[in-house]
């Protein structure tokens, strides 16, 4: 994903103030423009996670603490990412003779949040040859194992780890 990709996406989003007032296409823009800033610091120094912790100490990061999407306009939103996306996914796997439609409900979770975060172009089994064959092979405790990403919080790891665990079962 480019920079334009991400900057045109983000900028779509209708992000609110405090009190729910819109923000403005040229708000959005500046804010975006903070956060890639601070995102290349946040990455420079290793600490990409740590991005939360600082916010709450920094008063340049609290920019963040004021912007928020409302519910309505984050499931709209989800929604439209997974029209999206999913088809992707399931040609992605498709390709790896995984059909996403057999896997079971957790472990769908897991693969579809895992390319969220990831990213389409880096969820491949080219980058997790490991992953996608257990996957293929339905060994769910093993795609548990394989499943760990460094640049996203160990909450988020756990909790894909879970869902796989939870796929195991079924």
């Amino acid at each position: 994903m480019g920079s334009n990709f991400f900057t045109y996406h983000s900028t779509k989003i209708p992000f609110e103030n405090e009190e729910g007032k819109r923000l403005s296409q040229k708000e959005k823009e500046k804010l975006y423009e903070e956060c890639k800033i601070i995102q290349d610091v946040v990455v420079e120094n290793g600490h990409y996670n740590k991005i939360v912790e600082a916010q709450r100490n920094d008063p340049i990061l609290s920019v963040f603490q004021e912007a928020k999407i409302s519910e309505e306009n984050m499931e709209r939103f989800a929604r439209e990412h997974i029209r999206q996306d999913l088809p992707l996914l399931k040609e992605k796997l498709r390709d790896n003779e995984i059909e996403f439609d057999y896997l079971p409900r957790t472990a769908k979770l897991a693969v579809m949040d895992m390319q969220y975060n990831i990213g389409n172009m880096k969820f491949n089994a080219d980058k997790w040859p490991n992953l996608f064959h257990a996957l293929k092979v339905e060994d769910y405790k093993e795609a548990a194992k394989q499943s760990h990403r460094k640049d996203v919080n160990q909450e988020r790891n756990d909790q894909i780890y879970k869902w796989f665990i939870e796929a195991s079962f079924d």
